[in-house]
């Protein structure tokens, strides 16, 4: 604003105005978990299709929650995690990918179900083959402001192929920008763990070389579980030709590492550790066992006595590398196989 008054006197002031924009309530609802889960999640990506404006919302179970979003055409995109529990441990059971568009003109509420959730399935046709830990299945949504590209997105990383992965499809036109896609690969694993004359991937149990310097063999071996080592005297026990579950819940290295030295004096025939912290240097095999691993293999445990049989190999001749996308929607599933001499099938 300008003031000016006689005798050429003149006032100027700055003056500005911040007006906020027309805003409703999106209630979000996510989808309860199915016949045989315990439990569910979902992480889903609400982007403006104007400004590429994007903010990540957590949805429990069923629970609603309110949003406040400016007027607009929105992306909602993520994945829903089913879970079991073991003990008190959660464990992802299935990820579910979607994507829909929605607008906000009004005060509204959207339930985001896995209805029509079909199996996404991208393999190989190597039986030797384990989906690295470096997988993942995802959205990416890119937005063209005019002035400039926004990406956003939301990825499901594999965990080896531990879980089940499910989509649900894309309904009421595409979605400029979007794509669904499996990244994806696979190589012969370091460890393997199964049950003489069962399949190596019964349990899913995923287990690593300890230290850089790898064990290659097999051993066979009834699983004992000591739990922290806390109340153990390996020398008063028969350890002798055992595997040993160990999950320490002390970071003393001297406690720890003086254990240790104890086990594989006592013949041990392995040690399926979890955690860090050990200096390894004695033939014994000591394999590093991912924490989710655990609930399921003492689960198994509690059911009566488990034998093993381990293999630790070389890195394996053959790796394979797959990235299969979709554009414009997240197909209803998707079964790609690796067929030698052919090409690979598209995601329907």
């Amino acid at each position: 604003m300008t003031a000016t008054w006689p005798g050429h006197g003149r006032a100027t002031v700055p003056v500005s105005i911040q007006a906020d924009p027309e805003t409703y309530t999106l209630t979000l609802t996510g989808p309860a978990p199915r016949a045989g889960s315990e439990a569910a999640s979902t992480g889903v990506v609400l982007q403006n299709e104007r400004t590429g404006a994007s903010q990540l919302i957590g949805l429990t179970g069923s629970t609603p929650r309110k949003v406040t979003l400016p007027r607009g055409s929105y992306r909602a995109l993520g994945h829903t995690w089913e879970y079991d529990t073991v003990g008190n441990t959660v464990v992802g059971t299935t990820a579910i990918h979607f994507a829909r568009r929605v607008t906000v003109d009004r005060d509204a509420s959207v339930a985001l179900d896995t209805e029509g959730a079909e199996p996404v399935r991208i393999g190989v046709d190597d039986g030797s083959a384990r989906v690295a830990l470096q997988s993942a299945t995802g959205i990416a949504s890119r937005i063209d402001t005019g002035s400039g590209t926004v990406d956003s997105g939301l990825v499901a990383p594999s965990s080896a192929g531990q879980y089940r992965v499910e989509a649900v499809p894309t309904t009421g036109g595409t979605l400029d920008g979007l794509t669904f896609f499996g990244g994806l690969s696979w190589q012969q694993r370091e460890v393997d763990a199964h049950e003489p004359g069962s399949s190596p991937q019964a349990l899913k149990l995923l287990l690593s070389q300890y230290s850089i310097y790898s064990w290659l063999g097999s051993t066979t071996g009834e699983v004992v579980d000591i739990g922290t080592g806390a109340h153990t005297d390996p020398a008063a026990m028969d350890f002798k030709g055992k595997v040993v579950l160990w999950t320490p819940a002390t970071s003393d290295t001297s406690f720890n590492n003086a254990l240790y030295r104890k086990l594989t004096d006592a013949n041990t025939a392995a040690i399926m550790y979890v955690g860090y912290g050990l200096s390894v240097y004695r033939p014994t095999p000591v394999l590093r066992l991912d924490p989710a691993s655990v609930p399921a293999l003492r689960d198994r445990l509690a059911q009566g006595p488990l034998t093993l049989t381990l293999n630790g190999v070389s890195t394996g001749a053959d790796a394979y590398f797959l990235h299969h996308t979709v554009d414009g929607r997240v197909p209803a599933g998707a079964d790609s196989r690796r067929v030698t001499g052919r090409r690979c099938p598209s995601p329907r």
